[in-house]
């Protein structure tokens, strides 16, 4: 019996290692942008900023993301003078590098320099504790986790059918298994539906006019400043319909947005 399980453990970590081998290659397949990223860097240091960003939106015209480019991007627009801008580089980098230490300092500071900021309206105390999780994990690693969980659950029952005079203590581990998976589904579950339901966009434009109707002879509700982050409600020609952090919604300009 035992045996028999070893050979499954083996099977299923080594059909792992192989899909870890291949998502390997293929990020070795996009190193020619290598070059044009150390480039970017070089104008960077050389206070190029201008000349950096452009070599910057070269890589992500070639299709090629990564956190530590949307970083960098965002740390040339700080430096070219667009806080909104900056800021929606950082939020686009904290989806793939959440626990960067530097990227979550940058991006503190930045927020601090926002004028006139709007306080957002408290989620469900559940809601915003998940969303605190979350927040230490991309969604794809969330993914990843859930995944192994779910097959070492999955192998532990398996041994408790074969080995029955040990069924009694892994029953106690299929349990707390159970429950971690569970609450590890709701926070994928929550960040998911943050990303996929819910579209963002930072105020690029040092003010900017948040109109009753989609219309430049409507009259103006409230006004937005830079560095603000807005829903996106819906897009209707050269307009926005947003939606603040405290709950107000207008129409915006979208050359005055940038959506993440």
């Amino acid at each position: 019996m035992n045996k028999k399980l070893i050979i499954i453990i083996l099977v299923v970590l080594s059909i792992t290692g192989l899909q870890v081998a291949s998502l390997n290659a293929a990020s070795r397949g996009k190193t020619p942008a290598y070059g044009m990223f150390y480039k970017a860097n070089e104008l960077f240091r050389e206070e190029k900023y201008k000349q950096a960003l452009a070599q910057y939106e070269q890589i992500l015209a070639l299709g090629i993301e990564s956190g530590n480019l949307y970083y960098n991007i965002g740390n040339a627009y700080f430096k070219a003078g667009r806080l909104g801008k900056a800021l929606s580089s950082y939020e686009k980098a904290k989806g793939l590098i959440p626990n960067d230490s530097d990227l979550k300092a940058n991006n503190t500071f930045l927020e601090s320099l926002r004028e006139n900021p709007v306080l957002a309206n408290p989620p469900v105390w559940i809601i915003s504790m998940l969303k605190i999780f979350g927040g230490y994990f991309s969604i794809d690693r969330l993914s990843v986790i859930l995944v192994c969980i779910y097959w070492l659950l999955f192998l532990i029952s398996i041994s408790a059918v074969l080995m029955p005079r040990y069924r009694a203590r892994l029953k106690k581990y299929i349990i707390s298994g159970s429950m971690i998976l569970l609450l590890i589904s709701c926070i994928w579950a929550v960040k998911f539906y943050d990303i996929h339901s819910n579209s963002y966009a930072f105020v690029i434009e040092t003010v900017t006019d948040v109109k009753f109707a989609p219309s430049a002879e409507a009259t103006t509700y409230f006004k937005v400043y830079e560095g603000t982050r807005v829903t996106v409600i819906r897009e209707e020609g050269k307009w926005m319909r947003i939606k603040t952090p405290d709950g107000k919604i207008g129409w915006a300009l979208r050359f005055a947005l940038d959506k993440v």
